[in-house]
């Protein structure tokens, strides 16, 4: 999985992004593949970050999220959480 903050944005705690493909204006970018299968036209959906702290310079040291996907324009969606402790 890949995330990528809007363009010329930080991600922040608290907030919920529309997500696509690759980010832009507004829009978060978001990637995922698993097992060689990834979605083929279209990402839609949204990304919330619940924490989110930053090292001195920055970097993210530690993140939580959720996450509602459709690949492709298709329901069910794919629903998450991600954990990321760097």
């Amino acid at each position: 999985m890949s995330l990528e903050p809007p363009t010329g944005e930080r991600f922040e705690a608290g907030r919920t992004y529309p997500i696509a493909f690759s980010s832009s204006d507004d829009v978060a970018g978001v990637f995922i593949n698993v097992s060689a299968y990834g979605c083929v036209r279209t990402v839609t959906g949204d990304l919330s970050f619940t924490r989110l702290t930053r090292d001195d310079d920055g970097a993210i040291k530690v993140f939580a999220a959720t996450f509602t996907l459709r690949c492709d324009g298709t329901d069910p969606a794919l629903h998450g959480t991600i954990h990321h402790y760097a």
